[in-house]
């Protein structure tokens, strides 16, 4: 299905936004270590798997970054701490 059919089913967009692709990265690396520390037994990724794994990411968040900030009805914009640097009604 195309991501143009596929948005015209939901009634409204809210778009949760990064500053910086950067971000993902270490997020995502944050989060690798509270599983880890939540479940011993887990695997956690290493920093380079993490690099590979969202690399398969890298395209459509940054078409998102520049595209759904003018489509989405509502954009929440995140710092890098993960606090809400703004709330946009579009």
């Amino acid at each position: 299905m195309e991501y143009n059919k596929l948005f015209k089913l939901f009634d409204e967009h809210i778009f949760l936004k990064t500053s910086s692709f950067n971000n993902v990265y270490e997020w995502r690396l944050k989060q690798e270590r509270t599983n880890k520390s939540k479940n011993k037994k887990s695997k956690r990724m290493s920093s380079n798997e993490i690099k590979i794994f969202i690399q398969h990411y890298e395209k459509i968040t940054k078409w998102m970054l520049k595209d759904l900030n003018k489509k989405a009805q509502v954009v929440i914009k995140f710092e890098k701490n993960h606090k809400i640097s703004s709330i946009k009604f579009n």
